[in-house]
């Protein structure tokens, strides 16, 4: 690794270790809708695949971004469940303005089309 880049990490790398040391061995993460143990931290340490607890953990993290940013009144977060029924309400047209499955997402474009709020968040994987 380059020295400046090493260098410029190593506020991270504290930080990181000052919030870990402040987290118990074992049971469950607290201040997340996903509940789920601590042994779900060690992904995000390595190259594997995030799951569905920690790309919730992460809309949960941005949320309160959003919040602490007094926006919360212009963006909505949504979980990500939220795509696949989008998909679904798109591939099912004639069902979307009566089908109670579509419910969900008929409110959201509501609520955007109205301009109540003006930016709809969530993850997708490309």
């Amino acid at each position: 690794m380059q020295k400046g880049v090493a260098t410029s990490h190593t506020g991270l790398i504290h930080k990181v270790y000052d919030s870990l040391s402040c987290i118990e061995w074992s049971g469950m993460i607290h201040g997340f809708s996903a509940k789920v143990g601590t042994h779900y931290l060690v992904t995000y340490a390595m190259h594997d695949w995030l799951t569905d607890e920690h790309e919730t953990q992460m809309l949960d993290l941005f949320q309160w971004e959003v919040l602490h940013e007094h926006m919360g009144d212009q963006v909505e977060i949504e979980s990500i469940f939220f795509l696949e029924k989008l998909k679904d309400a798109f591939h099912n047209q004639k069902d979307y303005m009566t089908g109670v499955q579509h419910q969900w997402v008929r409110g959201e474009g509501q609520v955007l089309g109205t301009g109540a709020q003006e930016q709809l968040v969530l993850l997708a994987n490309v």
